[in-house]
């Protein structure tokens, strides 16, 4: 849920900067030679599609006489899996599936000289419209394809290694489906070996072996196979099968997906970057990480350099401890490895680093970014430090000059040019420097002063985001303080408190974060910024930026801990604005909450019903309070017959006699709320005049804030099995809480988020006959549209995930004529499923269908059988939006045959 959420533009594209693949400018890159440097496939300041990303690195790898091109789709890995193989002498380049083919891609194909090109998958993987644009170009297009990843990558060997007689073997499906990078991860560092030696990669499930696969060993020449990934990944049973048929194996891995890389690059006969030539950075933990990952196996081959994996924004260990020998063995020679990056930048930099590579140097200039400036008014530049920015050549080109300047820095990294003699309101200037691929622009605006206002203050603010390999099952709360003393000011402070929710379950970054309202300090000032964090946090990491004058590539400092302290005069330039950005590292799904120490944000009590809250002693009004964060209160019931309903993250929503809590310092509210028990009274009085709900329909419903609860009544029977569900509709801001009252009015259960992120569910057996009261009110105060319904209890329940390979499935219902069947198809949480139900009789006739009935994005039918027999449910997606769902069937009678097919 997004309740509490928020973050400035600015700490929005600053956060996406940090999580995402960036990639640097188009024109093609040429390989350095193997004396200690790098090529930065990924840099400044982009946000590149994946077909982008194949794309550069084919310009970074001259391949000998390029006759065809591999064409395989850009949102999915499936079929790419398997590509290594056609990889030794053609470049991997990444298509959307329906077309068209990018221009980029259009011309790479035209720069290598390609004649043919073989699409990887079936027409539902790579359309038809493609391979006729491909034609259309020219190309002689052929397939590699099967009815699974599985068959497909028999055809890619089959067709492409059929004398092999060494295979390598990789998982084709994640063991957890909340962590799908799994599926890929292993076999991102074996592609450069597959391509470096013409072996096949082939793929099974991770318990048995699959029936392709074990047709094709049985008939081909293999004689050994080489499994990448421990039994994790590739069962023993699996291995054992698979020796008894060929007569040898070998299993490849390590503790992690980085230790396997390692120990395949070992297999490969580099023991240690000292003995590589060449080192490949991969990104081995983000959904898209596939893309850049088999598309570097040409890259790999054509520099016989191994394939190493980044965890996102870090190297792990085992990737830090395969680089470090390199540093010492070639430190003072000038020689070395060269890296090759298709990672973002800081794991980039720490790449850099391990090997003993010459930092990339920071750009600032003097007006600071965003500064009022004067027509005619010089403008100072520096590289820094001085020893990687000095004697540069650097390009200064826009509309604050009357044309390109191109200059040379100075000893100290310093250069110097005039802005024009007449300028608009608004100007930008664009810094070029370094060469080839890695070369940096930098892009900058003023704004002008006529008067000559300039002011000397200086931005400074902080973020929070999450990255790790667990999503956590709570907010992950922060304390955040950034204190600043010195300068020309005088002392400034900010207390603020942090809120980090989850946006997204995948194993790269998984929430961004509130910020904090910047205050101004001026040059000379030191600021130390503190955070205190949560147990369950592993690790927490710090970045000083600038996102005027050194934009989001380059941080000012980096550090590890939670105390970060830096002065200006330290940061080497003269900044305009200073973000401290924490990184916190989570690896367990059990986070708590930091206890909140000294002044800060004010918690919040919601009290709409003027309940005796007493906090530190404190008796609250009616209404909203604000309260110091750790504040303790206490609240008990008022009368006979009322409890008392607290409602706050993470904690149970039950009426009771008496509840203590302690409000937080975030922007969340604790809402304390009044829930009459006694003999007939209801929640908020008689249920006699409420509207009914329909029974096994979607009912709408609205609270306001003049009305924050609504009412709904219904007849149930004794032993009744039902499931009730309250789900905000549409942009609603509501929170829904749902409570069940008794025929007597009795509060006989509650809940928040049993379903979902947004969503309330109660799952119940009525104990009498009679009228039932379901309230519908907002979590935290909060008001909106929101659905209800009343269905039977779900007899068949059964979760999936659809994606490109299997993009549907199916079920069987034997029903009886008149039989009220009700099915829901639903996407969990933040997936980004959006499902579609349909029903066929037993000759192929759709009876019903549906795609957003239980509210978007949920597919609902409800359907009254027409005749007895034989049906089928046909479960889809719309549009390609594949993601985990789970399908329930609820009907009268649980006799009847309902079975997944």
């Amino acid at each position: 849920m997004l309740r509490g959420f928020g973050t400035t533009a600015r700490g929005a594209l600053l956060a996406l900067a940090l999580v995402m693949a960036v990639v640097g400018p188009a024109a093609p890159a040429v390989a350095q030679g193997d004396s200690g440097g790098a090529i930065t496939i990924v840099k400044d300041d982009e946000l590149p599609s994946n077909a982008e990303i194949a794309v550069r690195l084919s310009e970074s790898t001259p391949l000998p006489d390029v006759r065809r091109v591999v064409i395989s789709r850009d949102d999915d890995f499936a079929d790419a899996l398997a590509s290594g193989v056609l990889q030794s002498s053609s470049p991997l380049l990444l298509v959307p599936r329906n077309g068209p083919v990018p221009e980029r891609v259009i011309g790479e194909i035209r720069r290598v000289g390609a004649s043919s090109a073989v699409i990887l998958g079936g027409t539902s993987a790579v359309a038809p419209a493609v391979e006729q644009q491909l034609a259309a170009e020219g190309l002689t297009v052929q397939r590699r394809s099967g009815g699974s990843r599985f068959e497909t990558a028999v055809a890619i060997a089959r067709e492409e290694a059929g004398d092999a007689t060494t295979a390598i073997l990789a998982r084709a499906f994640p063991s957890d489906p909340a962590n799908p990078t799994q599926g890929f991860a292993d076999a991102l560092a074996a592609g450069g070996m597959a391509a470096a030696n013409d072996w096949p990669i082939l793929l099974s499930d991770t318990a048995a072996l699959t029936p392709a696969t074990r047709e094709y060993l049985a008939g081909s020449a293999i004689d050994r196979v080489l499994i990448v990934g421990g039994t994790a990944a590739i069962s023993q049973g699996v291995e054992d099968e698979i020796r008894t048929m060929v007569g040898q194996t070998e299993r490849i891995a390590g503790d992690s997906r980085a230790e396997t890389a390692v120990e395949i690059a070992k297999e490969r006969g580099d023991e240690s970057a000292a003995d590589a030539g060449r080192i490949v950075l991969v990104d081995g933990s983000s959904p898209d990480g596939f893309a850049g990952g088999f598309a570097a196996a040409a890259h790999s081959a054509r520099f016989d350099a191994p394939i190493l994996l980044s965890d996102g924004l870090r190297l792990p260990p085992a990737t830090e401890a395969f680089l470090a020998p390199a540093a010492a063995a070639f430190a003072g020679t000038g020689q070395g490895p060269t890296v090759t990056c298709v990672v973002h930048p800081l794991a980039c930099d720490g790449g850099r680093e391990a090997l003993g590579l010459a930092e990339l140097p920071l750009l600032s200039v003097d007006p600071p970014i965003n500064s009022l400036v004067q027509p005619g008014q010089q403008v100072t530049l520096r590289l820094g430090p001085v020893a990687e920015g000095a004697g540069r050549d650097v390009t200064v080109k826009g509309s604050c000059l009357s044309g390109t300047r191109d200059l040379t820095t100075d000893g100290s990294g310093r250069a110097t040019f005039a802005l024009a003699g007449q300028l608009n309101e608004v100007c930008s200037v664009e810094i070029t420097y370094g060469e080839g691929e890695d070369s940096v622009a930098q892009g900058y605006s003023y704004t002008t002063d006529p008067e000559g206002q300039r002011g000397p203050g200086i931005s400074v603010s902080s973020e929070v985001f999450t990255y790790g390999t667990a999503v956590p099952t709570s907010p992950v709360y922060v304390n955040d303080t950034i204190s600043c003393t010195g300068g020309q000011s005088a002392e400034a402070r900010e207390d603020s408190a942090y809120e980090a929710r989850i946006l997204q379950e995948d194993f790269h970054v998984q929430s961004f974060s509130l910020t904090s309202f910047p205050f101004d300090v001026t040059p000379g000032a030191t600021c130390t910024a503190r955070v205190e964090v949560p147990s369950g946090v592993s690790r927490t990491l710090w970045g000083v930026y600038s996102w005027s004058d050194a934009g989001l590539r380059n941080p000012l400092l980096l550090g590890n801990g939670t105390t970060a302290t830096f002065s200006f005069d330290e940061l080497g330039q003269d900044v305009s604005d200073v973000d401290v950005v924490w990184i916190l590292e989570t690896n367990t799904a059990d986070v708590g909450r930091p206890e909140p120490t000294g002044p800060g944000t004010p918690g919040q009590v919601f009290n709409p019903d003027g309940l005796p809250v007493v906090c530190d002693g404190e008796l609250l009004g009616d209404g909203l309070s604000f309260l110091e964060p750790g504040a303790l209160c206490e609240v008990s019931s008022p009368t006979a017959g009322v409890q008392v309903l607290v409602v706050e993250p993470g904690r149970a929503v039950q009426a009771q006699d008496r509840a203590t809590f302690s409000p937080l310092a975030t922007q969340e509210t604790v809402g304390v709320y009044a829930v009459v028990t006694g003999e007939g009274a209801g929640p908020v009085g008689s249920c006699t005049d409420a509207p009914e709900v329909e029974y096994a329909t979607i009912t709408p419903g609205m609270t306001t804030p003049a009305a924050p609860s609504t009412v709904h009544a219904f007849y149930g029977f004794a032993g009744e099995q039902l499931r009730m569900r309250a789900d905000r509709s549409g942009d609603s801001d509501l929170d829904p809480v749902l409570a069940l009252y008794d025929p007597a009015g009795g509060l006989l259960d509650s809940n928040d988020d049993g379903d979902s992120a947004l969503n309330s569910r109660l799952d119940v057996t009525l104990p009498v006959e009679g009228l039932y009261c379901l309230e519908v009110g907002g979590f935290g105060g909060t008001t909106g549209a929101y659905l209800l319904a009343v269905d039977p209890a779900p007899v068949f329940t059964d979760s999936q995930v659809l994606d490109a390979a299997t993009p549907e499935g199916t079920y069987s219902y034997t029903g009886q004529a008149g039989d009220l069947l009700v099915m829901e198809m639903r996407a969990p949480g933040f997936a980004p499923t959006d499902p579609i139900l349909e029903l066929y009789d037993a000759q192929g006739n759709l009876v019903a269908a549906d795609d957003d009935g239980g509210g978007y994005p949920n597919a609902r039918l409800v359907v009254t059988i027409p005749a007895t027999g034989d049906y089928l449910v046909r479960v889809s997606v719309y549009a390609e939006s594949y993601g985990p769902f789970t399908f329930e069937a609820s009907y009268p009678t649980s006799a009847a045959a309902f079975a997944a097919r």
